[in-house]
């Protein structure tokens, strides 16, 4: 069967990329603390990568450095990198081996490599010039993560350091694999792409020759940006049929809100689709993955890298589209079948949404605390409730409102307050009042409402309060922040 030998293929190149770099690994005995530097980039990138190199090794409390690479030679590394290195020449294909096994990124978390390039043609170079951005800052934060871009003093400073102490203690230094971890990843592959190709079978008996969009998001608010962009990729790639796999039916809800047709699997079907499709060969051919991080962390790095946004990065980096998309259209339902079931006024009603997947959740009596202060004010505080494990705060109403009639319902009552989600983006048309709270830093350092803020990302510029939590509250002392929400929701 045409299935069998696609998925061989792929268990095939998966055991000898395994089994290559494995090899590599204890030959050379990397341990731990030592790091692979992998030079696939351009002449320039490789050049840059290797000047900064130094500083990334006295940061990370890195010991020993191998550079390999296919198309540079000893000479070109040695010119660029002012310290010593072990050098290793191999064929571009044992490079693109390594490239072609992300759990492998999983495992060793000292190999780096200078692309971004992990789905298809996702990119991070692509977002140089935007905000002063050069290859430079996204080689020395996406690449090596560093938090600033080093300049001649900080590299003079490493290479000092470099020659004058002794970086790590061996005590501190253990080995990097052993046989139980290199079987553990061949099994771990071989179920995955197994998986991947029985789900990769199933989706072509329903869909023929469609194009798989593939989005490994978990996120309501990821699903909702790509539907923003994906008529005009459509447009773009002269794609006629093509069908959004997206991860629970949850995400099918969003993309049914811009009427894109969607096909429900599992994450575990998803993961094991991805590595089928990579390992295979048929990316780029019958695949698209709508993706700018799945198992690299180097576009993490860049995240909000000079003031980035979510949006931007997904129109940059993902879609390679000309123009920013914040001006969308999607279908909306009127919420006055729910609006009749209230009791009391609707204008002094507010509707609070205290869970999300993705971000750390508020101290438990952050949400007590400010209904109790909204009651004393005279308003009427009801939880969405959207989930099984979702619970309304003591106080509170329980409600649930569907994705095509939050706008409505929000456009009615007036206000709403809740913790950053995709509920936000889906929301995020009304006219009604949004009191929005972020938590947490990106790997770049910069805030979650830096880069995922809906102000920043143009999806609402009017009736919103964006407060990142950190700014606001020390030793959880919520009387600040609450003070500034329920001046906002009355003005």
């Amino acid at each position: 069967m045409a299935g069998d030998v696609t998925k061989n293929k792929a268990l095939d190149v998966a055991m000898i990329a395994v089994d290559f770099w494995t090899d590599f690994i204890n030959e050379n005995g990397i341990q731990s603390q030592d790091i692979i530097l992998i030079l696939v980039g351009d002449e320039q990138i490789d050049s840059v990568t290797l000047k900064y190199l130094p500083v990334m090794l006295v940061e990370k409390k890195k010991r020993k450095c191998f550079v390999v690479s296919c198309n540079r030679d000893e000479r070109f590394i040695r010119d660029n990198l002012a310290i010593d290195a072990f050098i290793k020449h191999v064929p571009k294909e044992n490079i693109d081996s390594l490239r072609l096994i992300p759990s492998v990124y999983r495992l060793l978390d000292n190999i780096y490599f200078n692309s971004f390039v992990d789905v298809e043609d996702v990119d991070g170079f692509k977002l140089c010039g935007l905000k002063r951005i050069t290859k430079e800052n996204v080689i020395a934060t996406g690449v090596l993560n560093l938090t600033y871009t080093p300049d001649d003093m900080h590299i003079d400073s490493a290479l000092n350091q470099r020659r004058s102490l002794d970086i790590l203690n061996e005590k501190e230094v253990k080995t990097v694999l052993d046989k139980s971890n290199i079987e553990n990843m061949k099994e771990e592959l071989t179920r995955k792409i197994t998986l991947g190709s029985e789900t990769y079978e199933r989706l072509v008996d329903a869909y023929g020759d469609a194009k798989l969009l593939i989005t490994p998001f978990p996120g309501s608010g990821d699903i909702y940006l790509i539907c923003m962009y994906l008529k005009d990729y459509l447009e773009r790639e002269h794609i006629d049929s093509y069908v959004l796999v997206v991860i629970g039916k949850g995400l099918q809800k969003v993309a049914n809100l811009f009427d894109v047709n969607s096909v429900v699997i599992t994450k575990e079907e998803m993961d094991g689709l991805f590595y089928f499709g990579r390992l295979s060969g048929l990316w780029g051919d019958h695949f698209r993955v709508f993706d700018n991080n799945m198992y690299q962390r180097r576009t993490n790095w860049i995240q909000g890298l000079n003031g980035t946004d979510y949006n931007t990065m997904l129109q940059r980096v993902v879609f390679g589209a000309k123009q920013r998309i914040t001006e969308r259209t999607h279908y909306m339902e009127s919420a006055d079948d729910i609006l009749r079931t209230l009791k009391g006024h609707q204008e002094k009603t507010v509707l609070i949404a205290p869970y999300a997947n993705t971000l750390v959740p508020l101290p438990s009596d952050f949400w007590p605390k400010l209904v109790k202060r909204l009651q004393e004010k005279g308003y009427k505080v009801l939880t969405n409730v959207a989930s099984d494990s979702d619970v309304a705060i003591d106080g509170t109403e329980p409600i649930f409102v569907p994705y095509s009639k939050l706008v409505s319902f929000v456009d009615n009552i007036g206000a709403f307050i809740g913790l950053r989600s995709g509920m936000c983006d889906i929301m995020s048309l009304t006219k009604g009042k949004m009191a929005v709270i972020y938590r947490g830093r990106m790997y770049s350092g910069v805030t979650s409402k830096d880069f995922f803020g809906l102000s920043n990302m143009g999806l609402k510029e009017d009736n919103i309060l964006e407060i990142d939590y950190g700014e606001y509250v020390e030793k959880d002392d919520f009387m600040a922040i609450h003070n500034y929400i329920i001046s906002f929701v009355e003005k």
